[in-house]
C-alpha cells in the first residue's frame, strides 16, 4: 500500500496549496508525498513541504486519514516556522519531474474560495467547511475521509 503525507496549513484564512495541471485538468492539492523507507508520516510531511514550498514546519496533530486500495494518507496540522513560501527546490516545483507528471504551482488558497474549486480529495471541502462553521476546533482524533 502506498503511504503518502500531506499537510494543512493555513495563513490568514487562507490554505496552502499546490496548483496542478495534468493530463488536460486543473486542480488543487495539499502539500505532501510520498513516505520514504524509514521515514515517519509526520517527518514526510515536514520534508515534503521544504521541497514543493520552501517552508520550514511544525508538524502538529494527524486531523485526517484517507484510505482506499491503493493508498494511506495521513494529513497533518502545520505551523510555519521559517523558510520563504515558493522557493521549494523539489523536482515537482523545479521543473526536473517528468513531462507525463503536469505542472506543480505552489499558492495560497481563500478558504472563501473552497467550494468553487476543484480541490483533491473533494472530501477536503466539507471538512475544512466544517472547521471553519464550529468555531475552527480540529478534532481530538483523526477523521476518516473519502479518498
Amino acid at each position: 500500500m502506498n503511504l503518502r503525507a500531506r499537510v494543512l496549513l493555513l495563513e490568514a484564512d487562507r490554505l496552502a496549496v499546490i496548483e496542478r495541471w495534468r493530463a488536460g485538468q486543473h486542480y488543487y492539492v495539499l502539500p505532501g508525498g510520498g513516505v520514504e523507507s524509514g521515514e515517519s508520516p509526520a517527518s514526510a510531511a515536514a520534508r515534503e513541504v521544504a521541497e514543493e514550498l520552501g517552508l520550514l514546519v511544525a508538524i502538529g496533530p494527524c486531523v485526517a486519514i484517507l484510505q482506499d486500495a491503493a493508498m494511506h494518507q495521513q494529513i497533518f496540522l502545520a505551523t510555519r516556522i521559517g523558510g520563504a513560501f515558493g522557493t521549494g527546490d523539489g523536482a515537482e516545483v523545479s521543473g526536473m519531474a517528468a513531462p507525463t507528471r503536469g505542472c506543480y504551482q505552489p499558492g495560497w488558497l481563500p478558504l472563501a474560495a473552497l467550494s468553487s474549486v476543484d480541490l483533491r480529495p473533494n472530501s477536503l471541502i466539507p471538512f475544512l467547511q466544517a472547521w471553519q462553521e464550529q468555531g475552527r476546533v480540529w478534532p481530538t482524533a483523526p477523521v476518516a475521509l473519502r479518498a
